[in-house]
């Protein structure tokens, strides 16, 4: 947003000289009407930018930082708008926290989360998306919040996809195959709906074959 200050600073400077320049030489009217009408739509043109990517940064005090990319700092924006102008709904907040996990706003997406389950206490699945953005926002550890939040969708719903899937790959990047191959059972039994079946089928077969190796050993 500092290259587009710079930007709108060095038009409006562009346009006093150019005035100036118009009162002082009267007979290049034409020139001077372009060249102030270039930098009419250089101003335009920036502010429509800043309004447009400049303000995606708060919802509720969650900044999302300059690095994300813009398309996906526009579907933020698009979803934060969305959450304000449907605010009871749990499939708008789902939305903007997906969108903010996939930015690396773990902690601001555990918020979103936790006022969705606020709204809605009996939906196994916010339990699940929030354990999920507080184990990244820990380090991808299973810390006490992140169990409480894993043990709230199990005791809704044994098989929680969200859940059950964390555990499985946590189990998996820290050596315990066998655990992770349950784990991922667990969902590819449960029918759940909005899962890849295939990546996970391919997941277990991975911790399968890790599973056989070491126990080669």
């Amino acid at each position: 947003m500092f290259t587009l200050t710079l930007l709108m600073a060095a038009a409006s400077v562009f346009t006093a000289a150019v005035f100036i320049y118009c009162f002082k030489k009267q007979n290049a009217g034409r020139i001077s009407f372009s060249i102030l009408l270039l930098t009419g739509v250089i101003l335009i043109a920036a502010s429509a930018l800043y309004a447009g990517l400049g303000r995606f940064s708060d919802w509720q005090d969650a900044k999302v930082e300059t690095h994300i990319d813009p398309r996906l700092a526009a579907k933020i924006t698009e979803a934060r708008r969305e959450v304000l102008r449907f605010p009871d709904s749990a499939d708008k907040k789902i939305e903007l926290g997906r969108l903010l996990l996939q930015g690396g706003r773990f902690s601001d997406s555990a918020q979103v989360f936790e006022q969705a389950i606020a709204q809605y206490p009996q939906r196994a699945d916010l339990y699940g998306l929030k354990a999920r953005a507080l184990y990244y926002a820990n380090g991808r550890k299973i810390t006490d919040d992140v169990r409480e939040s894993i043990d709230a969708a199990r005791a809704l719903k044994p098989a929680e996809a969200e859940s059950t899937m964390l555990v499985a790959e946590d189990a998996y990047r820290r050596g315990e195959y066998r655990v992770a191959v349950e784990e991922w059972q667990k969902v590819l039994k449960s029918g759940s709906a909005g899962i890849n079946r295939e990546a996970v089928a391919n997941a277990v077969r991975s911790a399968q074959t890790k599973l056989q190796k070491s126990e080669q050993q």
